[in-house]
């Protein structure tokens, strides 16, 4: 062999070396990847996202304000471990973009289960949780392990916010293409990475509103004699909210057959008393 086959095996051999490193590390360092996919029933995508049922609810709210966005799993509120509860796959994002959402954290950082998870390239698709062990079930559901808090932006007052949508994708199916990931020695794991979403089973919708500009909505479709320095105010919606005012040495009863975060009271100023009208929490 002469001095220049000599360099070529060299280079041959230096080269294999780095791909099988390449490999290697590839092995160790596989990370999930978020793509979506149309489920088991095949149906086609709708805005690009599978198609499932879907569950929406209203919050108003003012801004910096945070507010917890809860789902209503049995013992979610509880450190509880329900093993009838979907927890195959769950994913936090912003419903209109269908990536993460700048304004949701985790509820609780010590123990939650929550990861960030990106797609094919490199872009942040949101917080996701998934049974990552092929011979053991995962933690909760419940606030402490999947639960995420919403702070309003400080534009959340102005007259011209849109308000945001934060969504939900949860499902007990782990269909997701699921990867076992090798160890350094070269050992099988039972963790598990994924190629794309599962078979969802339902999507909860967070609609997020100004408090200010229902409010102020609310006022200006209240009928002026209503508001009027003399009036007996008496105000019913639905028969949900009932308020009865009719001078400074008046009780107050209030009925809200709401959940607690989920209406807000506005004053109304008279001549002596500040009435309140639905719009903050209490």
């Amino acid at each position: 062999m002469n001095i220049h086959q000599h360099k070529l095996s060299c280079i041959i051999a230096l080269t294999l070396a780095c791909l099988l490193a390449n490999i290697s590390l590839y092995a160790q360092t596989q990370t999930s990847v978020f793509a979506h996919y149309n489920g088991v029933n095949g149906l086609a995508y709708i805005n690009g996202m599978q198609q499932v049922h879907e569950y929406e609810y209203t919050y108003y709210v003012t801004k910096g304000e945070n507010i917890e966005l809860p789902l209503p799993f049995e013992g979610y509120s509880n450190n509880d471990n329900k093993l009838d509860e979907p927890k195959g796959y769950i994913r936090w994002y912003d419903y209109k973009t269908d990536m993460k959402a700048t304004n949701l954290s985790i509820y609780d950082s010590t123990n939650s289960l929550l990861k960030t998870v990106c797609d094919a390239d490199g872009k942040d698709r949101g917080l996701f949780s998934w049974k990552n062990k092929t011979n053991s079930e995962p933690h909760g559901p419940n606030r402490y392990t999947i639960g995420v808090s919403y702070t309003a932006p400080a534009d959340a007052d102005n007259e011209d916010w849109a308000g945001e949508d934060i969504a939900c994708d949860v499902s007990r199916y782990t269909d997701f293409n699921a990867v076992t990931v090798t160890s350094e020695d070269g050992t099988a794991t039972t963790d598990q990475v994924f190629t794309h979403e599962p078979t969802l089973q339902i999507r909860y919708i967070f609609h997020i509103r100004s408090a200010k500009q229902m409010a102020e909505n609310i006022i200006k479709t209240t009928s002026a004699d209503l508001r009027g320095k003399y009036s007996d105010l008496t105000i019913e919606d639905n028969k949900r909210i009932v308020f009865g005012a009719k001078d400074e040495n008046s009780n107050v009863a209030l009925k809200v057959n709401y959940k607690s975060n989920c209406y807000f009271f506005y004053p109304i100023k008279t001549e002596k008393n500040i009435f309140m009208l639905p719009t903050k929490n209490t």
